[in-house]
């Protein structure tokens, strides 16, 4: 790690000198790699919310990356618009995270103010690219049309990935 701090600046050169030493992760980074990160619920038939299931930091991480670097490899770059249409879950944070770690830019998309909302926003923030859950994934392709930008859609439940978003034949589960 380097880091270039003036002698004389507020921290002076204790601070030039930490940073010049520190080992690249710390310890306590990695004894927390294991600890659970995020956590999720399902109901049962009843409605009755069941008990927590984790994923670990590590994991969380993992699946950032994998997320990340597909995004890259189906052509999304750095400061490209990314749309997130979803209720809060896993998969909303994790993709998120993802856009977020790949200097991507997260635009949440939302139908509050009444389907023509999600179209207006697509477009005003120019998104190539759109995440969403299958729960909107019908509003979403109703307003696609009339959104040149997307060129890539990834959905959930078991997120799929369409390249030609226009075109649902072209998917593949990922």
């Amino acid at each position: 790690m380097a880091a270039a701090v003036r002698s004389g600046d507020i921290f002076g050169d204790n601070l030039h000198h930490t940073l010049h030493t520190a080992s690249p992760l710390p310890p306590i980074c990695c004894r927390c790699v294991q600890v659970p990160a995020l956590g999720w619920r399902k109901r049962d038939a009843t409605g009755a919310l069941g008990p927590y299931t984790w994923l670990t930091y590590a994991q969380a991480g993992d699946i950032r990356t994998s997320l990340g670097s597909g995004l890259l490899q189906l052509g999304l770059g750095p400061k490209a618009s990314f749309g997130l249409y979803s209720v809060n879950c896993k998969e909303w944070v994790l993709l998120d995270a993802a856009v977020a770690a790949y200097a991507m830019v997260s635009v949440p998309l939302y139908d509050t103010l009444g389907p023509d909302a999600v179209e207006y926003i697509a477009c005003h923030a120019e998104l190539a690219a759109v995440g969403c859950s299958a729960a909107v994934l019908p509003t979403l392709m109703g307003c696609l049309p009339r959104c040149p930008s997307v060129r890539l859609l990834v959905s959930g439940a078991q997120w799929h990935v369409c390249q030609n978003s226009r075109d649902s034949s072209n998917c593949s589960s990922s």
